[in-house]
């Protein structure tokens, strides 16, 4: 999950067993709006405000993305 056009760094990195826990950490951060998964080393990126939905993406066959959406949280947060 990198921008195509510009840098969008993770805030942070973390390890995650699979896609469930790495998605679960991501809703567990308020400043979370998209997450990364890589099996492959079983890393888990964070990434807030500098991502959104209309972001033109890399393709990376290892990895797994997963986005906010907006209001879907419980309990509601930003």
């Amino acid at each position: 999950f990198q921008c195509a056009t510009t840098s969008c760094p993770p805030f942070i990195t973390v390890r995650a067993a699979d896609t469930l826990r790495c998605r679960l950490k991501c809703l567990d951060e308020i400043y979370c709006r998209a997450t990364l998964f890589q099996s492959s080393n079983s890393s888990c990126q964070l990434f807030g405000n500098n991502v959104d939905s209309n972001t033109n993406l890399e393709v990376d066959s290892e990895s797994v993305t997963m986005m906010v959406i907006a209001g879907t949280r419980i309990p509601p947060g930003e």
